[in-house]
């Protein structure tokens, strides 16, 4: 393929996906849009690049942990798009205490043994 011509292809098809719109829902029906979209999972969720149907619900992107003699902290900074388990760190010794979400207490509850929040 000529070089030249996979970059303008690329451009197009990134400004194609910027540019696709969410589809335009009447008034009358949009108070039923949460109910209609209810049994859709990840309805938000970015697809895989590599798995088209497959949805990444959150996707975590920087940790940040401190460790010291009395114990530690972390940090954890997480988009999420759609609801779904996020795993902390931690273990069945060392659970996580005092966890927040958007300056908001959450519970940590045990999933597959680790602990995590929903």
């Amino acid at each position: 393929m000529n070089r030249l011509l996979l970059p303008g292809l690329l451009a197009a098809a990134f400004s194609a996906v910027l540019s696709a719109e969410e589809p335009s829902i009447p008034p009358a029906l949009q108070p039923w849009k949460d109910w209609v979209l209810s049994d859709q999972p990840a309805v938000h969720s970015p697809a895989r690049f590599d798995a088209a149907t497959t949805r990444l619900p959150a996707w975590p992107s920087a940790l940040e942990l401190e460790v010291g003699a009395e114990g530690a902290s972390f940090a954890m900074a997480v988009v999420v798009y759609d609801e779904t388990w996020v795993v902390l760190p931690g273990g069945p010794d060392q659970w996580p205490q005092m966890v927040m979400a958007n300056d908001q207490a959450v519970p940590v509850t045990r999933r597959e043994s680790s602990p995590a929040v929903r």
